[in-house]
């Protein structure tokens, strides 16, 4: 390349990740800050609840909700570190995560709930929906403490967060209760509210009491039968909240969890009126420039604005809509030299700046009213790691294999129905659950050997011969 000489009223500022690839004469010529992250994080020294993250969220409470900002700081004291410090020590994460996300990633749940009650033009509250706040505060922030703190952690581990969780509520003597059956992922929060001239209180319910009844459609074809169990009501409720208050959101699963699927079907039919998709997906080849090509593409030029001196032009949706941008395989892009994906650092570049340049007027390009939606698999293969300075703008959704629960409702449905239709005899029908009980037990004990390798077959055999000897001598 060619040098650019600087004149000496200009400086330059560096922020990296990392000096890796950072050549040492660069690195000479610069004064060093370093910023440690721990001391902007919840740690084992003070009060979660004192920590500048937290203080910082808790100074931007609207001022509806500003009596219950000691309530909310007594909570994070009790729960946050607690949990996040086990999450990180003794469980195992579907993706690589940082705090200076985890804890945001909470407040931003946090204030998809409490929208309703920031000013807005219009809005006005009665007393009895004021005094309902107080009732809110303690569910709402244990919600979100379940899908932030603990929506990263993969499927095996779900149960040691569970407990460490009911341990800390049960100490705290936490109000309304959980219910005991299942796992803290197994409920739902009813906000309650007015109902027939009488305040209900917020509680906890089953997910599955939050849809309607399912009826099958065996006209469509097999493929196109998507049966609601459990996982896939959770994951529809949290990005339809998420995208609807325009947070950005990362699926993160494994292949077959149903990750595509279950966002296109929310992102097609199940947000609001004014919300429009935009489907795209990335590969390995793909560039920043077609990246760029194909979101500017969908949107509209609507003014242009001034700041600080420079001119900028502002596009987004048509006026009074907003847009989701549904990114697949969203870590499929190749590396390139120095390890950067210029598509990734693309969307970056919009996620800090909130836009970035035309390439043909060279002007800065600032894009309104809209909320990016990314799946992907966890690093490995053709899977490549993405930098932690995107995805800490992204709150995570865990996608984990499906529960045997959610597996048979599934393929009972779509059994019992096809005997049903088709006119099968009671005895028939009645096998229904017993031959979908069957066919889980085969495929899950033929999964569990199908990875044994020689070496691991006569291991178990040798534990197994032990076993049996130590059996016998009793």
């Amino acid at each position: 390349g060619r040098f650019i000489r600087l004149p000496a009223t200009m400086t330059l500022l560096f922020e990296p990740e990392f000096l890796a690839v950072a050549p040492p004469a660069t690195v000479s010529r610069c004064g060093m800050v370093f910023v440690e992250p721990d001391y902007l994080c919840p740690n084992d020294v003070s009060p979660a609840g004192s920590s500048p993250l937290v203080v910082a969220w808790l100074n931007r409470l609207p001022e509806l909700l500003k009596p219950y900002r000691e309530q909310f700081q007594g909570l994070f004291n009790l729960y946050l570190w607690p949990c996040l410090y086990q999450v990180r020590k003794t469980m195992k994460e579907i993706i690589t995560t940082v705090q200076t996300n985890m804890v945001p990633s909470m407040f931003r749940l946090i204030d998809c709930f409490l929208e309703p009650y920031c000013p807005k033009e219009g809005r006005s509250w009665t007393e009895d929906e004021k005094l309902h706040i107080a009732h809110l505060v303690e569910p709402i922030f244990l919600f979100c403490l379940i899908w932030s703190i603990g929506g990263t952690v993969v499927g095996a581990n779900r149960c040691n967060f569970d407990e460490i969780l009911r341990n800390l509520l049960a100490q705290n003597q936490a109000k309304p209760e959980l219910p005991a059956e299942g796992s803290v992922y197994d409920y739902a929060l009813s906000l309650g509210g007015e109902e027939d001239g009488e305040w209900i209180k917020p509680s906890w319910v089953g997910w599955m009491e939050t849809v309607p009844a399912f009826e099958l459609d065996n006209s469509l074809l097999f493929a196109d039968k998507i049966i609601p169990t459990k996982d896939s009501v959770q994951a529809s409720f949290m990005i339809k909240m998420l995208t609807e208050q325009l947070k950005h959101v990362l699926a993160v699963g494994e292949t077959g969890t149903a990750k595509s699927v279950t966002v296109g079907r929310v992102l097609k039919s199940g947000l609001k009126e004014n919300f429009d998709a935009i489907f795209t997906a990335f590969s390995a080849q793909t560039s920043a420039n077609q990246t760029q090509d194909i979101i500017d593409d969908k949107f509209d030029k609507r003014r242009q604005g001034k700041k600080d001196g420079l001119e900028y032009l502002i596009h987004g949706p048509p006026i009074g809509k907003c847009a989701v941008i549904f990114v697949d395989d969203m870590n499929m892009p190749k590396r390139e030299t120095y390890g950067a994906q210029p598509p990734i650092e693309l969307l970056r570049q919009w996620m800090d700046y909130q836009g970035w340049y035309d390439r043909k007027i060279n002007r800065l390009k600032k894009t309104v009213h809209f909320a990016f939606v990314g799946a992907m698999g966890p690093p490995g293969g053709g899977e490549q790691p993405v930098t932690n300075r995107f995805l800490r703008h992204f709150n995570f959704l865990s996608f984990v294999d499906m529960s045997t629960e959610s597996l048979s409702r599934m393929f009972q449905t779509i059994l019992a129905s096809h005997l049903s239709d088709n006119n099968f005899c009671n005895e028939v029908q009645e096998l229904t659950k017993p031959i979908v009980q069957a066919s889980i037990n085969a495929v899950s004990y033929t999964h569990l050997r199908a990875h044994e390798t020689p070496e691991h077959l006569v291991c178990r055999l040798l534990l197994e011969k032990k076993k049996n000897t130590q059996t016998h001598y009793k």
